[in-house]
């Protein structure tokens, strides 16, 4: 019985120190999960788990950002072979071409925010969905135009951009933490997805661009 434990101790340190001298990248590809099988073509819609996902350029979480979709948005994929980054899968896709702002935009996805199928309230996969005018529950907000406003507290950061849509160029960058107060220039776009406010900086030289109406609060 002694002998018998002796032997399952020896081969516990053995497994234990081969572990031990495993290079973490190893360790990584042996946690890694395995990529789904899709096909060139195969019609995904984004996840309604997300807030939203960033379509980039190169299958890395810090590449640049191309473009923003949120959940329920249809997307194909333009290859079949994923690329793993070391922490996750990433698929190469491009949006279908409707009147979104974002029609045919191509980039990397993450595997996790993507599905097959048709989740309760999602598009159908075989369906293109139609961007309508706003709806009436979502009219553009009615700040008098030079209202003080600034980033909702629970908003990292937004990018003031050149144009109401959330593929165009950012101008600058407006992180929360520094509490920048902005001025309210310019009446509301619709882009298809979400209102759009124009807004400038203070000061004697002013910078200005649109910022997304949701991430936005008046100061009080």
């Amino acid at each position: 019985m002694f002998a018998l434990i002796k032997r399952r101790l020896m081969l516990l340190c053995c497994v234990i120190g081969i572990i031990g001298v495993l290079p973490l990248t190893s360790l990584a590809v042996m946690a890694q999960s395995v990529s789904s099988s899709w096909t060139v073509g195969t019609r995904l819609v984004v996840s309604a788990s997300v807030p939203f996902v960033w379509i980039r350029t190169m299958p890395a979480s810090n590449a640049p950002v191309r473009a923003t979709l949120y959940p329920r948005s249809n997307v194909t994929v333009k290859d079949a072979a994923p690329r793993w980054d070391g922490i996750q899968w990433w698929w190469l896709i491009t949006v279908p071409f409707t009147n979104s702002p974002v029609s045919g935009v191509s980039g990397w996805l993450e595997q996790h925010s993507l599905l097959t199928g048709t989740p309760p309230g999602t598009l159908p996969v075989d369906l293109t969905p139609t961007f309508m005018p706003a709806p009436i529950t979502m009219l553009p907000i009615t700040w008098p135009l030079g209202t003080l406003i600034t980033v909702k507290s629970n908003v990292p950061f937004v990018w003031v951009r050149n144009e109401p849509s959330s593929v165009s160029g950012v101008n600058f960058t407006v992180p929360q933490a520094e509490h920048v107060t902005l001025k309210y220039t310019e009446s509301a776009r619709w882009d298809g997805i979400q209102w759009w406010i124009h807004v400038n900086t203070l000061g004697e030289v002013t910078e200005g661009g649109w910022v997304e109406k949701h991430s936005m609060i008046p100061i009080s």
